[in-house]
């Protein structure tokens, strides 16, 4: 079962990567944020298994993001998206 703090997360993820998509600042990696909403919108219309399994891709998809752009995601929300990696 998906806690409801994962899905918080995501959501959360989710509202702050489709603001920086609506607003296409030229610093941004819009597109790359646009695909990283998609990837949310995904996992949050899967239920069971295939939700659970969405979740372990987009959590290692929000590492390879963060790797590649480092300072594009807010911290306080990497921080709430690494407590995904503790939940299991």
């Amino acid at each position: 079962m998906t806690s409801s703090l994962t899905i918080v997360a995501i959501e959360r993820l989710r509202a702050f990567a489709l603001q920086v998509e609506l607003e296409r600042a030229e610093d941004m990696p819009w597109l790359d944020l646009a695909w990283l909403r998609a990837r949310c919108d995904d996992t949050l219309l899967f239920t069971g298994q295939y939700q659970q399994a969405s979740i372990r891709q987009l959590r290692l998809d929000i590492n390879d993001f963060v790797a590649e752009f480092p300072n594009v995601l807010p911290m306080h929300l990497i921080e709430e998206l690494g407590a995904l990696d503790q939940e299991g």
